[in-house]
């Protein structure tokens, strides 16, 4: 039985040593004037064999060569400046940004009174008929939660995307509602974004922002609540973006930012661009009245997130995340997935949900600090904390 756990643990960790067999890391570019492919900036890899050590830049969006073959090797004293600056390239994955388009063509085929049917193809509304087969009638409701018409890029080399299922999502955005905040800022959780968006109620409570790679958000979204953006790189692709993030972050006050990375995410990258996110809020906040604040929920597995528990005053909750599209990852006792964040966890409600249950008697903690109960519940909710340490007692 032993041996069968081990190697459950060794299977989901296999993006993590799949790049510890190839000796892959990431290095601080400073010194080095970073280079563009046609995804924006790159990142700075080193890679050691027992007879070599190459270091290289390459994309900071897709980790396989089929999909960006850019790689540009530093280990020659000169580089051609045609590589450092690949601007051709570049300008043609950042052409035009056409904002809320569809929302426009939304509202001419309502005035119409003709149905609305929306095109994967064309990433675009019409009504009948049309070239491309296509989805629908759909209500006007529909084109606030875009996510759910087009598929979903689930490529774990690129852009892979996986949605939060009922559940998940409900515990989360019930935290965030909880929190107090008044701006929500949303990194590749689009799902989040789009139902505080969907709810008039929580529409006027609360403001939010989407950065997101994926540019099918475009036609859907205006300007001001979106913006297609490199996590990795911090980088945006449409140069208004920076100047409508800091228009928003100019008008919150408590700021929570919710991140859902790929799962073979380079963590220093992302810890990076998050620093700098959280330093243009608190740089817009200078001035204000009220003190503002900035809280963060980022989505990873265990042996990645745990590298935010040593960042001050964060903790993992122990629930497991789990999404409606993923092969392994869409029942609890599949998923490695948890929520690291620096949010009191007790606004995290899990009393109501059938696996998690607050245990107020019958129990008995052993010296090794294991809470144990005579019931059948898969974990425990109960948190203690001793110290300025966060102890979470598992069921046994």
């Amino acid at each position: 039985m032993k041996r069968k756990r081990r190697e459950k643990y060794v299977e989901n960790k296999s993006d993590w040593l799949l790049r510890k067999r190839q000796g892959l890391r990431l290095l601080d570019p400073i010194g080095y004037q970073i280079p563009t492919c046609s995804h924006g900036p790159c990142l700075l890899f080193e890679r050691k064999t027992a007879q070599t050590t190459e270091k290289f830049f390459a994309c900071a969006v897709y980790r396989s060569q089929k999909h960006c073959p850019f790689r540009l090797n530093i280990s020659c004293k000169s580089i051609s400046s045609n590589w450092l600056h690949n601007s051709d390239n570049l300008k043609d994955a950042t052409t035009s940004f056409c904002y809320a388009t569809i929302r426009k063509k939304v509202n001419l085929l309502r005035a119409k009174n003709e149905e609305i049917y929306y095109c994967v193809t064309c990433n675009d509304v019409f009504s009948l008929p049309h070239t491309h087969p296509v989805k629908g009638p759909f209500g006007i409701s529909s084109f606030r939660r875009p996510s759910q018409l087009f598929s979903a890029h689930i490529q774990n080399d690129s852009e892979s995307q996986y949605w939060f299922t009922e559940e998940s999502l409900t515990v989360i955005v019930n935290a965030i509602d909880k929190s107090g905040c008044d701006g929500l800022l949303c990194i590749g959780t689009p799902t989040v974004f789009e139902h505080f968006q969907s709810h008039k109620l929580l529409r006027q409570k609360m403001k939010s922002f989407l950065l997101d790679i994926d540019a099918r958000f475009v036609p859907f979204l205006r300007s001001s609540h979106f913006a297609v953006y490199s996590m990795l790189a911090n980088y945006f692709y449409d140069p208004i973006s920076m100047r409508k993030l800091i228009t928003f972050f100019e008008s919150v006050h408590r700021l929570v930012m919710i991140c859902d990375p790929p799962f073979g995410v380079f963590i220093e990258a992302l810890m990076n661009s998050i620093r700098k996110l959280r330093e243009q809020f608190f740089n817009c906040s200078i001035g204000k009245l009220n003190d503002s604040w900035c809280k963060n929920i980022i989505v990873l597995p265990i042996f990645v997130g745990k590298r935010f528990l040593n960042c001050n005053d964060f903790h993992m909750l122990d629930y497991r995340i789990c999404y409606r599209n993923h092969l392994k990852y869409n029942r609890p006792e599949k998923s490695i997935v948890r929520i690291f964040t620096d949010l009191p966890l007790n606004e995290f409600d899990l009393s109501t949900l059938p696996d998690y249950r607050l245990i107020l008697a019958n129990t008995a903690v052993d010296v090794a600090g294991v809470l144990k109960a005579h019931t059948n519940i898969v974990h425990c909710a109960i948190i203690v904390i001793c110290h300025k340490d966060v102890l979470k007692f598992r069921v046994k």
